[in-house]
């Protein structure tokens, strides 16, 4: 029942994960032509696709008379590694992958000939004749798969779309009253495509996304602004975490089994910034207090049991931090997650000495430490004075810690809980 599945608890791993790659991979791979809703746009065209600019796909590029059936045979896999694919997906950061098993079109990615209702139509029988599903389940389940950034072993699901197209038995199931449950039941919420609240949700939920901002599967004719950038997926990761959500980001593979050089770079760059501030991601919780500053709108907030996690996405010009939202105490220390601050004694009545992060071995004796400059009671900010201002140190390039999203760690924050 629903009030059963609405009890349900998410898995200690999906709520400590946070983030987790998505692949949308069959037929429609093939044409690769504007989206994975090919063949629906062909046949009937949408809101957002044109049905002509299909149908003149198919009469430039295809004899007369084709049948969307007859790209099956050209999903043929040739250069499929799954374990190169869990490789990538381990050094990205992600700490689950889900495949799709069967989308809209219903072929499916494994053998399904028992299945009646699947009509023969699978990887099995046609185009590869691999077990896709079964292959990359396996390579993801190796022990030796781990994530670089967490040592933990991922996790492999799929994804099976009950919403078929063309099968007889989802007019069957329309006529008995089938419905869509988004955003009203489970352990965790899926509203739609895409979707990031603009403030956080209780309720645990995950942001299934893009990095093609325009197409699940894999699109020929897609430009390099289509997709998003290191930064802009960084961006991403880092509000859907702050509002309590989970990150669920889509490749698109090629039909022969490739996945693009720029999918790669981005989840490489991914796994990057994650090597240096994934204390500020994984385990963490948000912060009940405030997902995104009241005073500095580019600031996103996370915690764990002691620290609050302050997430810089764009550095200020005047390397100072002017935040709304925490209220400091004369025990509070600051300081940058991946930079070994040099040490300095409190003085000349500066609310305190920011402590170092202990990920690097030496102490860079260049690097000032954060300095807390002032801090005001919870009165004061009634009034509209923030909570506290803190000093960033100046910084060349090459001390930078990453190069996008820089993270400020703070302890002994009064209103933490």
């Amino acid at each position: 029942t629903w009030e059963s599945l609405d009890k349900r608890e998410i898995p200690k791993w999906f709520g400590s994960g946070k983030v987790g790659i998505f692949i949308h991979w069959g037929v429609f791979s093939v044409p690769a032509f504007k989206s994975e809703w090919f063949w629906y746009n062909w046949q009937q065209g949408g809101a957002k696709h044109h049905q002509q600019e299909y149908i003149d796909f198919v009469d430039r590029t295809e004899k007369k008379g084709f049948a969307y059936s007859e790209y099956a045979s050209r999903f043929d896999a040739t250069f499929y590694e799954p374990d190169y694919w869990a490789e990538i997906f381990a050094q990205s950061g992600a700490q689950y992958v889900v495949l799709t098993s069967k989308h809209h079109e219903g072929f499916c990615n494994w053998d399904s000939r028992e299945i009646g209702t699947t009509y023969m139509w699978n990887s099995m029988e046609k185009g590869p004749k691999r077990d896709l599903v079964g292959e990359l389940a396996k390579a993801i389940r190796n022990p030796k798969v781990k994530s670089i950034q967490t040592n933990n072993q991922l996790k492999f699901g799929v994804y099976h779309s009950l919403l078929e197209w063309y099968n007889p038995l989802l007019k069957h199931d329309i006529n008995n009253n089938l419905t869509n449950s988004n955003c009203k039941h489970g352990s965790f919420l899926n509203c739609h495509d895409r979707y990031l609240p603009n403030r956080t949700n209780e309720h645990k939920w995950e942001n299934a996304m893009t990095l093609d901002k325009n197409s699940w599967g894999w699109n020929r004719k897609a430009k390099i602004s289509d997709y998003l950038t290191t930064k802009e997926l960084i961006d991403e990761m880092v509000t859907t975490v702050a509002r309590n959500g989970n990150i669920l980001i889509n490749v698109g593979p090629a039909a022969d089994g490739t996945i693009s050089p720029i999918f790669v770079d981005r989840l490489l760059g991914l796994g990057d910034w994650l090597k240096v501030n994934g204390q500020a991601i994984y385990n963490t919780q948000s912060w009940k207090i405030c997902d995104q500053d009241l005073n500095d709108h580019t600031v996103y907030y996370t915690r764990d049991d002691t620290l609050l996690y302050a997430h810089l996405t764009q550095w200020p010009l005047d390397n100072q931090l002017h935040l709304h939202c925490p209220e400091a105490s004369n025990n509070t220390r600051a300081f940058i997650l991946g930079v070994q601050h040099a040490d300095e004694s409190d003085s000349d009545g500066i609310i305190s000495v920011i402590g170092t992060d202990h990920s690097h071995k030496d102490k860079d004796p260049t690097i000032p430490p954060v300095r807390i400059l002032s801090s005001h009671s919870r009165q004061r900010k009634e009034e509209g004075v923030g909570g506290v201002t803190i000093q960033l140190p100046y910084m060349n390039p090459s001390q930078l810690p990453c190069q996008h999203v820089w993270v400020v760690a703070m302890t002994a924050i009064d209103n933490l809980d």
